[in-house]
């Protein structure tokens, strides 16, 4: 090892897997003090302060070790992936890696010593506590020191045990790492958020809140989360020949290349493992399980088998295990899913047509052909030929070509050099010292299917042998490549130098997995350079100050030009807002005085209407007393002459009966 000063350095596997780490803590710090968790936190830790949530009196979590120990079980339930990742979000501080077999130990540790570390006080300031104190007893004041302390440290405690609690669940239920683990460890006797917080309140708190979980429901809150069997469910491939008969790895397999999430018309993300029968004991349940990824299949534009042509069929080919039908839907699969999602054929043509403009046209590819075979691997074979063609190699298919290991190191050399180490040969390995017509006159033989001339005796043996091993060194030296750089499986071997080469499946896979990421390093190592040439114009300000100063007053005139211009388009736009505003205002203050003038006139109208009416109305109420108070005059004049008729005809009657009673009495 060297000094302090000497450089660092990593390789792009590592640098990638830092880069994908700080992505993650990233993401989870964002989450935690997002807008969704941030107001429950900081209710959360009022609630705290102010002791309704507490532990309980009897307890000292600062110097008990069994309880310690209980609350550290307690949290070790959590998958240790989770686990760190939420930690160094609560608390800020990057948690040791240990190895793969005792990081959850180291993480245990840690959390122990650093996360869940009590309070401790400082034997020398004893005194000044004391002198703080007067006329009290010095035990006395120490003692009530230490309980405050004892305090605090379960105040810290309750408070990042809960934050741990709501930021595992959140970040759980979004998804926070690509790969979506489980949350609990297989083995624990927890399986979910709710679970986790009882037991923390039963085992710790005090009884001032209740159940804990409702509690943070009503903080709109609630513990969603529970780990199922569809979640602990091992979807590891171990044989083609049997794992795939129940259905679920192939579920999990459309589910990882994201074909069954894929929106369709806007629609949300299906899910295919919830819906899966687990464990398939029986073939009822596994032809369940197939018919659904193979209904996500068709979805995802990848065709089934062609005998038989229709799905029942297919499903039962692949729960007997048939070989061939077993292939060819993976194939299928690759073909139409998974190749497009790692390298999109518009985008490696534009990449081919990119290399081609920088290989010689005598050398430049002819283009692909989709008929023949899938778009995807097509587009990428015409890669594959663009970069071979600038180092003048002649690729005819993905077999034969890439047996002797020199296209795929030219791949490589043209993207990443500095991946192949610092004594790589590029003329020496890839064969540019030879003229071109001996390099031409070499490939066609290679293409015709002669590896090697036919030569007698001993010459043509050591020829041939020491062939092959050059083809073995650089296909080794491209898996050094590939594992320096990272995200690239390792589909080729030694063995592949020889006989027909590899696969044309295989190296259609290898190929797109080294297009993503070499697209990938691009993106990056172009921000690297623009970083890299603002150091260098800053580093280079200090060499020529005359001329620096001549770039500033040029780079002031140009920002001043800029911000005039930009000041009048500013003005231009704020003037034309402006007249647009004023019309607007304009027409609504006209159309605000149209609608009063209107209401005012049916106001008036109706104001002369009801006054007309009530005029009309005033006369025929006049005309009526009126022709009311003739009538009563009329009835009374006629009732008077009838009484006084009858009067004076009762006045004659009695006259005339008088008489005729004075004559009556005459006559007696």
């Amino acid at each position: 090892g060297g000094g302090a000063g000497e450089r660092q350095t990593l390789t792009l596997m590592e640098f990638e897997n830092r880069r994908q780490d700080a992505v993650n803590r990233r993401r989870m710090t964002t989450l935690l003090r997002g807008p969704s968790l941030r107001p429950v936190i900081a209710r959360l830790e009022a609630e705290v302060e102010s002791g309704l949530l507490c532990v309980r009196p009897s307890l000292n979590l600062a110097a008990d070790v069994g309880q310690r120990d209980n609350l550290l079980s307690l949290l070790g339930c959590y998958n240790p992936l989770w686990l760190r990742l939420a930690l160094e979000a609560i608390s800020g501080e990057m948690a040791p890696l240990g190895a793969a077999a005792d990081d959850a130990h180291a993480l245990r540790k840690w959390l122990d010593k650093r996360f869940l570390a009590p309070i401790r006080l400082d034997p020398a300031a004893r005194p000044a506590a004391v002198a703080a104190a007067a006329g009290r007893h010095p035990d006395k004041v120490w003692e009530e020191a230490r309980a405050a302390a004892v305090g605090e440290t379960h105040k810290c405690i309750v408070r990042r045990v809960l934050c741990v609690l709501l930021l595992l669940d959140r970040a759980k239920e979004t998804t926070v790492l690509e790969a979506d683990p489980c949350l609990f460890c297989p083995d624990s006797t927890i399986k979910s958020t709710r679970q986790m917080a009882i037991e923390f309140a039963r085992s710790f708190l005090s009884g001032g809140i209740g159940d804990l979980a409702k509690h943070l429901a009503y903080m709109d809150a609630p513990l969603a989360h529970a780990q199922t069997a569809h979640h602990e469910f091992n979807f590891t491939v171990q044989s083609l020949a049997t794992d795939l008969r129940d259905g679920a790895r192939l579920c999990r397999l459309l589910e990882v290349l994201e074909v069954a999430s894929a929106p369709s018309g806007g629609a949300a993300a299906l899910r295919l493992t919830p819906s899966l029968r687990l464990p398939a004991v029986n073939r009822t349940s596994k032809l369940k399980n197939v018919e659904i990824a193979l209904r996500a299949m068709e979805a995802a534009g990848a065709p089934l088998l062609r005998h038989p042509p229709d799905l029942h069929g297919c499903a039962k080919l692949l729960i007997e295990g048939h070989c061939e039908a077993t292939l060819e839907l993976l194939w299928s699969l690759i073909c139409h899913v998974a190749l497009p999602r790692l390298a999109p054929v518009g985008i490696v043509l534009d990449e081919a047509r990119r290399a081609r403009r920088t290989a010689n046209t005598d050398f430049a590819p002819a283009a692909p052909d989709g008929a023949e075979q899938p778009a995807a691997v097509a587009a990428l074979l015409c890669w594959v030929q663009s970069v071979a063609a600038v180092y003048r190699l002649r690729l005819s298919d993905l077999t034969g070509g890439l047996r002797d290991g020199r296209g795929l190191l030219a791949l490589v050399h043209f993207y990443v050099p500095e991946a192949l180490g610092d004594g790589f040969d590029a003329r020496a390995e890839l064969g540019l010292q030879r003229p071109a017509g001996a390099e031409e006159l070499l490939l066609e033989e290679l293409e015709a299917g002669q590896w090697l001339r036919p030569v007698e005796g001993d010459t043509g043996r050591a020829a041939e042998a020491e062939a092959r091993k050059a083809a073995k060194r650089r296909l080794s030296l491209f898996a050094s490549s590939l594992h320096a750089l990272g995200g690239v499986p390792q589909l080729l071997i030694a063995a592949d130098a020889v006989e027909t080469g590899p696969d044309e499946a295989v190296a259609a896979v290898l190929l797109a997995h080294l297009f993503a990421r070499v697209m990938e390093l691009s993106t990056q190592t172009r921000a690297a350079r623009l970083i890299q040439l603002s150091g260098c114009a800053r580093g280079k300000r200090c060499v020529d100050p005359w001329k620096l100063m001549k770039q500033c007053v040029f780079a002031i005139r140009m920002q001043r030009r800029r911000r005039s211009s930009k000041q009048r388009a500013d003005a231009r736009a704020e003037l034309r807002s402006r007249v647009v505003l004023s019309r607007a205002v304009g027409a609504w203050r006209d159309r605000v005085l149209f609608v009063e003038s209107v209401r005012a006139t049916r106001t008036i109208q109706a104001a002369g209407r009801r006054r007309r009416a009530v005029a009309r109305l005033s006369a025929l109420r006049a005309a009526a007393l009126a022709l009311q108070h003739f009538l009563r005059r009329q009835a009374a004049r006629s009732l008077a002459a009838r009484a006084s008729t009858r009067i004076q005809s009762a006045a004659r009657m009695l006259g005339a009966r008088r008489r005729l009673q004075a004559a009556r009495l005459a006559a007696v």
